[in-house]
């Protein structure tokens, strides 16, 4: 019940929330990754940045946030990228 509803939400916001980044954050051990990886399969792929398990990754954020120097910073640090 509660993984639809956060399935669902997640689809409303997908909507209404087209250019935006989403960040889910919580208490650890609540399912956060499960959903997420969940939702992800809707789509023709996605990527998943998880900080606490590759801290490198905060380096992407670093310095400008253009959307092309984070586009390049990600693939230099070649995060999972998850799809088909």
């Amino acid at each position: 019940m509660l993984r639809r509803k956060m399935l669902e939400f997640l689809r409303t916001w997908r909507v209404s929330h087209q250019k935006e980044c989403l960040l889910i954050n919580g208490a650890r051990q609540v399912g956060k990754s499960y959903i997420v990886e969940r939702f992800g399969e809707e789509y023709e792929s996605f990527v998943k940045l998880d900080f606490i398990e590759h801290p490198e990754y905060c380096g992407i954020f670093a310095g400008a946030l253009s959307a092309e120097a984070i586009a390049t910073a990600r693939l230099s640090s070649s995060p999972k990228e998850t799809g088909p």
